[in-house]
């Protein structure tokens, strides 16, 4: 008997559908949250295991929505339940990418700086046949960043933010 992803092909590239998100900006010590656009993801993962739980690396691509998007690269761990299903993890790290347009076009001269963060997944998955899955899977990425002001009378200023993004996602997979 072969690992979850099978003798042929280690390699799964999937395609998501992100649903139920949400956004949690903290600045300043105030919170401001709210949904987001439902939207798309975009994953590659390569997978080692033997017949109970693979192993491996994952990257995932939120294509861009609210003005947010993440490029993540992440640790990945399958354990199987039945022949069919398995639980998923995942644990890594995020670059948070933001499109600022809009808030220089309200206030000119503001720059910001983005820094990635953590990112976790927890779900469950179930094999359609040798060459596909479907997935459900809940993950928070997280992102920091600062605004830069250029301040009155030329005296330049930042003020930090932290970004929680969280949402489910639906994928299909398709084995390489």
């Amino acid at each position: 008997m072969s690992g979850i992803v099978g003798a042929e092909s280690k390699s799964t590239v999937k395609i998501g559908l992100d649903l139920a998100g949400n956004c949690a900006i903290t600045v300043v010590g105030v919170n401001v949250s709210g949904s987001v656009s439902n939207g798309l993801s975009v994953a590659y993962e390569a997978e080692f295991g033997s017949e109970n739980t693979n192993t491996g690396i994952g990257f995932v691509y939120l294509v861009p929505r609210d003005n947010v998007s993440f490029l993540t690269v992440y640790g990945l761990l399958k354990p199987r339940l039945t022949d069919k299903n398995y639980l998923v993890g995942q644990l890594g790290y995020s670059l948070l990418f933001f499109d600022t347009t809009d808030l220089n076009s309200v206030m000119r001269g503001i720059t910001a700086t983005f820094t990635g963060d953590i990112y976790y997944g927890l779900g469950l998955g179930f094999l359609l046949d040798n060459n596909s899955q479907i997935e459900i899977l809940y993950s928070m990425t997280k992102g920091k960043g600062t605004f830069n002001f250029p301040g009155c009378y030329s005296v330049p200023f930042t003020i930090p933010f932290t970004i929680d993004y969280s949402k489910i996602t639906l994928s299909y997979g398709f084995k390489l």
